[in-house]
């Protein structure tokens, strides 16, 4: 392990900081290495090994300790309870859970098994208490290889989790004694809750003592277990040797101060000088592990998340905010290794034996914005003579470590830290000085004294990559966003609703700006901003007042129905805009009066124009002017999806549910799988609400269970991403009368669709607020939210001045049509809430006409409940998602088509069953 070579032997003279870093004493370093003994236990350390290792111990060292005395607090003993100590290991064993421990990460508990006779302890951190019997068995089992002995007795409270059949099973058929203590008598088990307050505080300090955020608190937690089972326990014996019988000697050589600061060594057969100039890495130290033979680090700047290496450099009385600027590193000598021997020595086993508990990627990155902007400082000239690499985002292959890939594909909304350690760097940081210059040059800001005790508010910086509707590249986005959450209402700001947003605004409230990377200012000044910057809570109402202004002065008016709606002029001199946050679409039959509008606008403020509309929000656009339809889609966008949510498999079905009740069965998920569920509903709820109707009902019932996410809910919304793959190419065609379907089962789900000369633009399924006690109740209630939906497109079309039809909702309820027309069925439904009975109100003033519809041709049957994939392939036709023709290119004949399309839905029928049958 110890080399001859002094340890930062050949550094570059840049790194002359950590060569000469501030000495730390080497009993107190070795008081930080073992976990912060006590002073009993120090002295028990230095009587047991005495000569055999050149470690310097003083017991004082614990009175002096900062950490120390923080974390640890005196009590009375708690006595181990009744019964003499074990004779042998594993002649009982203690066990008991931590279950206060979850902090920002996916683990909520923590198992802690103590043997009875050695002292030795294990901490294992768990995602749910009821894995906790399953861990133990897998513990159990590695001890028993270990120690070549058998568990004979398990004492432990009667927590509900040993309670279960498979616990007695197991104890049973392994002839184990299992002991329970009695209720509300802790002392009986005392070893082990004595154990729990020891873990706690070793964590505490091992935390503290380099500063970790607590979301780090499993690593610091197991990394605890390690020390103690390394220092004598109240009889002076080494819990590891007494329970091994091997000496701890090498055990102790390997460890090393908990959270300090470490360069990870890259193995010279992976260096590439064209791809990777440094050989060694900046990382955080996080622990041991019995199942791997290296040491566990975190690198925040490469993105690596948890990897192993058996070969690093420590510099232990540094903790990560220490460290200096990112530099090329020149480590010519040799780094410390950890060799096969020590871990043969300590008895580690090569094979993985919790697989359920392997480090797997941090779920929450530690908060580096402050360290970027002091590696940003300087403005961007700077970071680019920092920057020498082409590509810097590692695999875990370069350390021959067992670490999470990164994702082949590029990362289109990356973190600032990916950005700055990506191949595109230089990309990044011309789109930063782009923002940064186009901000000056509006005015955004001035530079102006900061008065006393007023707030000032951060910013951070937003990235994206611009893309077509194909998801090709086509712009780095850099965007800078005030903090809005630390504005002050009534000081910062005071309304903030708005339909829209955009920087053009003027801010007329006082609102100081910390100055954001690259921009420097003398010392007491701030950036008093004076334009809308992105993240400002009031910036929407101000744009809103803004652009309602001008386009006033224009000519154009809001639309009372939709206030992000302006129209001007009449006939075929009519103009739209619809303006969605910085987006405009202007619309009109005139070109003429489209080049004057774009014009009037770009007076007034600096815009870009995009030409004729090909894509808009994400949905590509495409027109076909010999059928005279336009098509909306979404293929890329699913595409990626697809990609993202099933990795890359061919998965495919035929229907986007199978069955309700498989969605509100199962146990609930585990944290970081609802995180994923969630994010996955919201994208599909994106997709369903844009352009994909035919998913509206699975998509309103995954959404239902979003506060309490259970397993069944994820592999519901994974089956829909299998639907979308099959589907991929349909496009949902708009091309004429206004009409409304709806329908709603007796489950009171409520299903609508919006036709407006022929196309459909509102959808909508989901839970009836009220109970229905039968099915015209309930069909009355649909026809009622489906009358709304149908008086607000009326509205709106009579605001534009092109509404020439009367409009009709489709019903397959002849029991509705009934109550609707004839005053004399209300006795039916006069229990119901009177909101539902103005759409017999509409129907007689003839706002309205209502008609019935098969159910067979009813669309929006899709709406409300699971269909087999024949009606579900039907109606989707039927709503107008087809596949578009290849090249535009109509079927042949007519009877062609009607051949082709039976021939697809026998196949989707018989697709169906079959998947239904699995």
């Amino acid at each position: 392990m110890a080399t001859s070579a002094p340890l930062f032997e050949g550094v570059d003279e840049e790194f002359e900081d950590i060569k000469n870093e501030p000495k730390v004493s080497k009993q107190r370093l070795w008081h930080e290495r073992l976990g912060h003994p006590g002073r009993d236990k120090t002295k028990a350390i230095t009587s047991k090994l005495k000569d055999k290792l050149t470690m310097k111990l003083d017991p004082n060292t614990a009175l002096t300790c900062e950490h120390c005395l923080r974390s640890k607090s005196t009590s009375t003993w708690m006595g181990k309870g009744s019964g003499e100590r074990a004779v042998g290991p594993l002649d009982l064993i203690h066990i008991d859970l931590i279950i206060d421990l979850s902090h920002v990460t996916e683990y909520t508990c923590t198992l802690v098994l103590v043997d009875d006779h050695s002292k030795y302890v294990y901490a294992q951190p768990l995602t749910r208490k009821s894995h906790a019997f399953m861990q133990l068995k897998r513990i159990v089992s590695f001890l028993e290889t270990q120690t070549d002995q058998k568990l004979k007795a398990i004492r432990s409270d009667q927590g509900m989790e040993w309670k279960g059949n498979d616990a007695l099973e197991w104890s049973l058929e392994k002839g184990i004694e299992w002991q329970t203590t009695i209720g509300y008598n802790s002392k009986q088990n005392g070893w082990v809750e004595r154990m729990n307050r020891t873990l706690g505080e070793k964590m505490r300090m091992l935390l503290m003592q380099r500063r970790l955020p607590k979301k780090f608190w499993p690593y610091a937690i197991r990394a605890a277990a390690f020390k103690i089972n390394l220092t004598p326990s109240i009889d002076n014996e080494f819990p590891y040797q007494a329970m091994f019988g091997k000496s701890p000697e090498q055990a102790l050589k390997l460890l090393r101060v908990f959270g300090c600061l470490a360069w990870v060594n890259v193995p010279k057969v992976k260096r590439d000088n064209k791809k990777l100039d440094q050989q060694a890495i900046t990382s955080i130290f996080l622990g041991y592990s019995l199942e791997r033979k290296g040491w566990l680090f975190y690198s925040p700047d490469y993105n690596l998340n948890m990897f192993w290496s058996n070969s690093a450099k420590f510099m232990e009385s540094k903790c990560w905010s220490d460290r200096t600027e990112w530099r090329p590193v020149d480590t010519k000598a040799p780094p410390v290794m950890m060799t096969e021997e020590n871990f043969e020595d300590l008895g580690y086993n090569k094979e993985n034996i919790f697989d359920e508990t392997d480090e797997g990627p941090l779920q929450e990155y530690m908060d580096m914005e402050t360290d970027l902007e002091e590696r940003l400082s300087g403005g961007t000239a700077e970071v680019m003579e920092q920057g020498s690499t082409a590509k810097t985002q590692i695999d875990s292959e370069f350390f021959g470590l067992v670490a999470m890939r990164p994702e082949q594909r590029k990362n289109l909304d990356p973190t600032i830290h990916e950005a700055m350690s990506g191949e595109d760097r230089k990309h990044w940081e011309e789109a930063m000085r782009k923002e940064l210059d186009g901000l000056e040059a509006m005015g955004m800001w001035e530079i102006a004294n900061l008065p006393k005790g007023a707030n000032t508010v951060d910013t951070h910086w937003v990235l994206k990559i611009k893309t077509n509707a194909n998801l090709v590249p086509t712009k780095f986005k850099a965007r800078l966003v005030a903090r809005g959450f630390t504005q002050c209402e009534g000081i910062d700001y005071t309304e903030v609703f708005a339909p829209q947003a955009y920087l053009n605004s003027t801010i007329h409230h006082d609102v100081y700006l910390k100055p954001p990377v690259g921009i420097k200012i003398p010392p007491g000044k701030a950036l008093k901003v004076v334009k809308g910057l992105y993240g400002l809570k009031q910036l929407g109402r101000e744009w809103n007042i803004e652009l309602d202004s001008h386009l006033w002065t224009i000519g154009f008016h809001c639309m009372p129905s939709a206030p992000c709606l302006y129209s001007r002029g009449t006939d075929d001199k009519i103009t739209i805009i619809t303006a969605y946050v910085d987006d405009m679409l202007i619309t009109s039959p005139s070109r003429d009066e489209v080049d004057r509008t774009k014009r009037e606008i770009m007076d007034k403020w600096e815009m870009q124009d995009n030409g004729r509309i090909k894509e808009f929000l994400g949905i590509k656009i495409t027109r076909d002017r010999r059928r005279r339809r336009i098509s909306l889609g979404l293929t890329a966008y699913i595409k990626e999806m697809v990609n993202k949510w099933l990795g890359g498999a061919n998965e495919k079905s035929w229907v986007p549910m199978l069955s309700v009740a498989n969605v509100t069965r199962g146990e609930r998920c585990e944290p970081q799988r609802a995180k994923k569920c969630q994010e996955l509903v919201g994208q599909l709820l994106w997709v369903s609400n844009t352009a994909r109707p035919d998913i509206a009902f699975a998509v309103g019932v995954l959404s239902r269970y979003m506060s309490i996410l259970i397993d069944s809910a994820w592999k519901a919304a994974i089956h829909v991403v299998k639907y979308l793959n099959q589907t991929n190419e349909y496009q949902l065609h708009l091309g004429g009368e206004t009409n409304e379907h709806s329908d709603t089962p007796v489950t009171t789900t409520s299903g609508s669709i919006t036709y407006v000369y022929g196309c459909p633009v509102s959808w909508k399924s989901h839970v009836q607020k009220c109970v229905a006690l039968s099915a015209v109740e309930a069909e009355f209630v649909a026809a009622s939210e489906a009358v709304r939906e149908t008086l607000f497109f009326s509205y709106l079309l009579w605001d534009l001045e092109i509404m020439d039809v009367q409009p009709v909702l489709y019903t397959d309820s002849q029991g509705c049509i009934q109550v609707s027309k004839d005053p004399a069925k209300h006795w039916k439904l006069k229990h119901i809430d009177t909101q539902y009975h103005f759409v017999r109100d509409h129907v007689q003033e003839g706002d309205v006409a209502i008609k019935y519809v098969g159910t067979a041709n009813n669309v929006a049957d899709v709406l409300t409940k699971p269909l087999q994939g024949l009606n579900t392939s039907r109606l989707a036709r039927m709503i107008g998602l087809e596949i578009p023709p290849k090249g535009g290119v109509e079927d042949a004949s007519a009877s062609q088509a009607r051949c082709t399309c039976h021939r697809r839905d026998t196949e989707v029928q018989e697709a169906y069953l079959s998947e239904k049958h699995k």
